[in-house]
């Protein structure tokens, strides 16, 4: 974690004083959830936030998850602090992009960490004005020997709303026993602005997971 650390300071300060005139963009984003849907896995309600500094297509960003299913915000934790490395780039009608992935997860004994690593690439197609199909696949090669391939399709049909279709297999990531999971998730989304960019998502998913169907509110803001 220290290294990813080290390297979104200094990939930060490069950027800032190198490129002339050209600065780098920044993203900041946070969501309120009752369930997080996940790769076939509903993980418990709460929040998130992800910031990231980009440039020429590459990107670093952090990732945090807080559980706040059946707490107080006082008993809140830091239940999940993610780091990541990407490089995306068009080609012609594609967005392709590979990703590495630290994880960093609470475990025992009390104050210890589960560290992870993963690879993933992931394709959208952008052929078509409204309608976006896309497939991902991603490998953990660190405390898993996981991996997950999904697939997705997102329809606008007008230019602040849509429905989202997502399939894929879990091979063992995250999952109990190493479990194999399947399943699949939809959901309707209706973005807004007020005070920045603004996205309310209802769905529902099914998977092989002990809950096998679970309806979901998502909101997010971002910058």
């Amino acid at each position: 974690m220290k290294k990813l650390v080290l390297i979104f300071v200094l990939f930060t300060i490069i950027v800032s004083s190198v490129t002339a005139g050209a600065k780098p963009d920044v993203y900041f984003q946070t969501e309120a959830f009752n369930v997080f849907p996940w790769r076939n896995l509903a993980f418990p309600g709460g929040t998130t936030m992800y910031g990231e500094i980009s440039h020429n297509g590459f990107a670093l960003g952090i990732f945090q998850y807080t559980d706040l299913e059946g707490k107080t915000i006082g008993q809140a934790t830091n239940d999940e602090m993610d780091f990541l490395l990407s490089y995306g780039y068009d080609l012609n009608n594609y967005s392709l992009s590979v990703i590495l992935t630290e994880y960093n997860l609470p475990s025992s004994p009390k104050d210890a960490w589960l560290h992870s690593w993963e690879i993933g690439m992931t394709a959208r197609c952008k052929q078509w004005e409204n309608l976006t199909p896309g497939v991902e696949y991603y490998y953990d090669f660190g405390a898993y020997d996981a991996s997950y391939i999904g697939t997705s399709l997102t329809w606008k049909y007008n230019d602040n709303a849509g429905i989202k279709l997502t399939a894929g297999i879990n091979d063992g990531q995250w999952t109990e026993g190493g479990k194999t999971i399947k399943g699949y998730d939809a959901k309707i989304f209706q973005e807004f602005k007020f005070l920045g960019n603004n996205e309310l998502s209802i769905g529902v998913m099914e998977t092989d997971q002990e809950h096998s169907q679970r309806c979901y509110m998502i909101y997010k803001w971002s910058l």
